[in-house]
């Protein structure tokens, strides 16, 4: 294990995969307990290296309190994993001692103190399953962890290569045994930083190269032999000569499709295991039955050879599946930049601690500016290419950089509380749900690979009879050419470009499935305040209503508003807020005491023993006057009775947002708390129906009108920011926060807004379409594509070397699809 610039662990090795090998590390750490010694300089330990446990004896090689513990300590040091105990160092923990183990591999899965390289968030563990490649792993991998009762949530990325799950019982919870499992089918099974360390990918990458450089020169070798072949039958050729290039063929052949071909029939093998089909079935059974006629026909010298066949099919299908890969990596950039946002010493912040961070360094954790004013970039957070001025008392979020000066915060929220993991969870949650169509298509594929299998049976039967010498040819052919992996490929790769570009545009959508549902949408709800306003309210006039009785003058009216100020200031609530921002001038040398505020009707203060009210008219003394269109709160000073009328700001593109609703036929309704008169304001303002518009709602009211209008048949969207909302956009088919309301966003909706645009909306609803018509057109190309390959081949039109040339065809056509409609001029508009 080694770590990146930022501190993240990288792991470099991978882990030992069989028996025999786990046998052979076990012997050398029994071997090494006895004459490896541990280079700790001159000093001698007085605690084990491992665990930090006082040791049994003090001789430098027995540096470790047990056996178990040793066997950790060289396994981690073996697989360049030793950075781990700098790691724990780092976040003030040591390694737990660990009893004797019997095989070394399983120990990273044993040890509990390692248990952070394998979850992903709260409850939801993982491993990085590097041979996961089409969707009868995925079928497989479900049904192969389904088999552990105490685990649920089996949830499988054929882009990330990763499966996730949870534990019923968390007590009884067993990597190693899960682990276990996977490993039992044939699947080797990884840490989750296994995913985005370059190390690993590259040296993947280069067994992959190895194989097909290996494919590649038996194909070349075979060629020239049967090259040699196919012009002596017109020029001539000793018969010998020939005999010799066919057994030379035979000799490339063999241990060509026993190296490089493994990959196809340990899948086959593993599929047979568990009595599913996989695609590489078709594939090993044709490269087998082609080279058992092969060898026959040269041990009898009775007939055709497939030898160049059977190397050209390697080669040709690993390349193939090389570029395939590579596509897959393209589209799992997803939400890597955001995890190496903040760096390790992140998680070791606790909340309440107090950080200075310097000009051009990132804030550590959520808090709250307690000293200095700055600039912040929160570019990489909200897409707000502009700094964001912070002063005392401001709220800075993790991950965002300091530009301007040096300030001080007070930690509030850390390490996986942060705004920023939690956008990494809501990235992570998209990932791994599948959408209707994903889940569709799974089942589709299995019977897809059946139909091929029958298809290559029967035209190889009926070709027999009119051309023996062309029936292993169709056969090879049918089950090399016809190709469901684009099927499998389309529908995540879509999603997960989707997933990607609404990302980068500020949308960040929980589910592939919410992309899906978008299209459908024809009822949209808003919450009025802070969704179709600003959410604050602005003081537009005020008026002392006994002034002229008591002949107050200007300047006596301009202290007394202060002085109602120095009140509100200390209040959250909106028309607090407005009051403050309008009237406080400069800090007073008052005594202010018993501030307290009274829920739905004001607050009151003690000012140098003065008794102040501010709120509505019944509580400052005041005649309630509800015939009043006006949005008014009230103020009691002394013998002084203040009125300020507010009014409420509508965000610039709402009413654009609306009519482009109405074009769509899409039906808009404002569901709100506040009074009838605000909301009938609002909604004249956007021209929304005033049948379709309703005040002074609890939040279960509003619950139950969303459930309503989705038993009429409606698919509802609803957007709301506020804690009121949570139920509504929780059961509503997609659920909107608006930028502001994060913890929301979280936990009740479906997608969240990094910036409060109704454009990025508008231009959301304008993407589901296009990703609806991308899918339409992926999947077209792939069953034209399977129909058209599989007819030409079975009339004798396609031999196997074309066949296996043009088999990754289809997959890579998919991408480039993928690639080149990522819907820019929609996010231009």
């Amino acid at each position: 294990m080694a770590t990146d610039d930022k501190g993240t662990i990288m792991f470099k090795k991978s882990l030992i995969k069989n028996d025999s090998q786990y046998e052979q590390n076990n012997s050398l750490i029994a071997q090494n307990m006895n004459d490896h010694e541990v280079d700790i300089g001159n000093k001698l330990p007085e605690l084990c290296l491992h665990c930090q446990n006082s040791l049994i004896t003090k001789r430098v090689k027995n540096s470790f309190c047990c056996k178990g513990c040793y066997s950790v300590y060289y396994f981690l040091k073996s697989h360049d994993l030793n950075k781990y105990y700098e790691i724990m160092k780092l976040v003030g923990k040591h390694p737990t001692q660990v009893d004797e183990v019997n095989d070394s591999h399983f120990l990273i899965f044993r040890d509990e103190s390692l248990n952070s390289i394998f979850k992903i968030k709260d409850e939801k563990w993982g491993f990085f399953v590097p041979e996961v490649k089409c969707a009868a792993c995925i079928w497989l991998i479900e049904k192969i962890l389904s088999r552990d009762s105490n685990i649920y949530g089996v949830s499988v990325s054929l882009l990330e290569r990763t499966v996730s799950f949870s534990f019923k019982n968390e007590n009884e919870k067993s990597l190693e045994q899960t682990a276990r499992l996977l490993i039992s089918a044939g699947y080797d099974v990884l840490p989750l930083p296994f995913l985005s360390s370059k190390e690993f990918r590259s040296k993947y990458e280069k067994e992959r190269i190895k194989d097909i450089a290996v494919a590649g020169f038996a194909f070349g070798n075979v060629m020239i032999f049967a090259a040699s072949s196919y012009f002596g039958l017109y020029f001539g050729i000793e018969t010998h000569i020939n005999k010799l290039f066919i057994i030379l063929s035979m000799i490339i052949t063999v241990p060509t499709v026993v190296y490089a071909g493994r990959s196809f029939f340990i899948n086959s093998v593993r599929a047979l295991k568990n009595k599913i089909v996989h695609i590489d079935m078709t594939i090993s059974f044709a490269l087998i039955v082609s080279l058992i006629v092969s060898i026959y026909e040269t041990i009898m010298n009775s007939g055709k050879v497939y030898y160049d066949t059977i190397t050209g099919l390697i080669f040709l299908l690993l390349v193939g599946r090389y570029f395939h890969e590579k596509s897959i990596n393209k589209a799992k950039e997803l939400g890597e930049s955001i995890k190496n946002i903040l760096p390790t010493e992140a998680y070791t912040i606790k909340k309440g601690d107090i950080l200075i961070v310097p000009i051009g360094k990132e804030f550590l954790a959520d808090g709250r500016i307690i000293e200095g004013e700055t600039e912040v970039n929160e570019a990489s957070l909200s897409g707000e290419e502009y700094p964001v001025v912070k002063k005392v008392s401001d709220f800075v979020l993790a991950g965002s950089q300091n530009i301007l000066k040096p300030v001080k915060i007070i930690a509030e929220k850390t390490g996986t509380e942060t705004w920023i993991s939690s956008l990494e969870n809501l990235i992570g949650a998209a990932k791994s749900r599948k959408s209707h169509i994903e889940s569709v298509m799974e089942k589709i594929l299995p019977h897809f690979t059946y139909f091929t299998i029958f298809s290559s049976f029967i035209a190889s039967f009926v070709w027999y009879f009119i051309d023996k010498t062309q029936a292993l040819d169709v056969f090879v052919a049918i089950l090399i050419i016809s190709c469901p992996c684009a099927l499998a490929l389309a529908t995540p790769l879509a999603m997960s470009s989707a997933l990607k570009k609404l990302w980068e545009n500020g949308v960040i959508v929980k589910s592939s499935e919410t992309i899906e549902t978008i299209s459908k949408i024809n009822t949209l709800i808003f919450d009025k305040t802070g969704t179709l306003t600003e959410g604050n309210l602005n003081i537009i006039n005020h008026i002392c209503l006994n002034k002229d009785k008591f002949a107050l003058k200007s300047p006596e009216e301009e202290e007394i508003l202060n002085a109602i100020a120095q009140i509100t200031k200390h209040s959250l609530h909106l028309v607090s807020k407005a009051i403050t921002k309008k009237y406080l001038k400069s800090e007073l040398n008052i005594s202010l005491t018993d501030i307290e505020e009274y829920a739905g009707k004001g607050m009151l203060a003690f000012l140098n023993g003065i008794e102040i009210r501010i709120g509505k008219a019944s509580f400052v003394g005041l005649k309630e006057d509800n015939s009043s269109s006006e949005f008014c709160t009230y103020a009691k000073y002394e013998q002084f009775f203040f009125k300020f009328i507010l009014s409420e700001t509508i965000r610039v593109d709402a009413k654009e947002f609306i009519q482009y609703l109405d074009k769509r036929n899409i039906e808009s309704y404002i569901l709100s708390g506040d009074r009838k008169e605000s909301v009938r304001k609002i909604a004249e303002a956007l021209n929304v129906k005033a049948e379709n518009c309703f005040s002074s709602l609890l939040p279960f009211e509003k619950l139950e009108y969303l459930e309503s209008l989705q038993k009429s048949g409606r698919y509802v969207m609803a957007i709301g920011d506020g804690v009121n909302d949570a139920a509504m956009l929780a059961k509503a088919h997609v659920g909107i926060a608006a930028h502001g309301g994060v913890d929301i966003a979280l936990h009740s909706s479906d997608l969240f807004l990094r910036k409060h645009e109704m454009s990025l909306l508008k231009k959301t609803f304008e993407y589901s379409k296009y990703v609806k018509r991308t899918l339409i057109i992926l999947f077209s190309v792939s069953l034209f594509y399977n129909g058209i390959v599989v007819i030409l081949a079975s009339l004798g039109f396609v031999n196997p070397l074309f066949a296996a040339l043009f088999m990754p065809f289809s997959s890579l056509t998919v991408y480039f699809i993928v690639l080149f409609r990522k819907g820019n001029k929609i996010w231009r508009l």
